[in-house]
């Protein structure tokens, strides 16, 4: 038990640190973010400037730290949101087995599936038109249908066994019943998925930025930062390769934190899957 709390702080502690930089680093910027300076123009990393500036005399580093919260917060929500909605979609689903919200639900969960998530939502955000609101919306569109079905899979495995069958005869109602019960059997395998797919989410977040969809200037969202300096690449290389850091380090700390809590409770969940089918 003790073993497994230290892996579990383990796998949490890159994600913990990372949301710590995000949450406060915007307090200690050095230099103010968005604050245009033509004649501190791409000037090379320095005591003063750590990661340089950019074409309009911005501190790269400081809007780094400024950009953190837009980019990793947005990616956490986006998934949690997700998560939520494909839970509920797929306890719907499976618990009402064969009846009209399961067949509509899942003809919704296949055509959602049937395109790759980028794909989808770059259509909708080039129907709706650039933003980060849009992009959020487009990604979240996009992103739900993973969770239903695995979670509409679970429920369906367990959802006539014994213990489910007596809390229906002792009056238990549908709701109490997806809540009190079946809820807590969805709950890993979902935070499991969730874990692993918050990386992904912040390239996609980040992805649609870099093609002018999601964030617009001036935010400093790591993205749109790598975009605005694509065409400085040979002239002045941090101007990419910071914000390009930058995402490349958190999306590995999530990686990381995902890979260790599926390492951990993947086989705990299998066996407490197990022991309720064997009821």
């Amino acid at each position: 038990m003790i073993f497994k709390k230290k892996s579990l702080y383990l796998a949490l502690a890159p994600v913990f640190f990372l949301l710590l930089f995000s949450l406060i680093g915007s307090f200690f910027t050095p230099h103010d973010p968005f604050e245009q300076q033509l004649q501190q123009a791409l000037l090379p990393p320095s005591s003063e400037y750590i990661c340089g500036t950019d074409r309009y005399g911005r501190c790269v580093f400081s809007r780094i730290l400024a950009g953190a919260p837009l980019s990793v917060f947005t990616a956490l929500l986006l998934t949690a949101a997700a998560a939520l909605i494909g839970t509920a979609a797929g306890m719907s689903s499976g618990y009402y087995r064969g009846s009209f919200i399961d067949k509509l639900l899942q003809h919704l969960t296949n055509i959602v599936l049937a395109f790759p998530g980028i794909i989808l939502a770059l259509a909708i955000t080039g129907i709706a038109g650039g933003g980060m609101l849009t992009a959020a919306f487009a990604l979240l569109c996009s992103s739900w249908a993973p969770y239903a079905r695995l979670v509409r899979r679970q429920i369906i495995t367990v959802r006539q066994a014994p213990y489910i069958e007596a809390a229906k005869l002792s009056g238990c109602t549908d709701t109490e019943i997806l809540y009190r019960y079946l809820l807590p059997i969805a709950a890993k395998p979902v935070l499991i998925m969730a874990a692993a797919n918050i990386g992904t989410m912040l390239l996609m977040l980040s992805g649609l930025s870099f093609l002018g969809l999601g964030a617009q200037p001036p935010a400093a969202e790591w993205g749109a930062m790598i975009s605005s300096s694509r065409s400085l690449l040979q002239v002045a290389p941090w101007t990419v390769f910071t914000p390009g850091g930058a995402l490349f380090i958190a999306v590995c700390c999530f990686n990381f934190s995902g890979n260790a809590l599926h390492d951990l409770l993947e086989p705990e969940h299998n066996n407490f899957l197990k022991e309720y089918k064997d009821e």
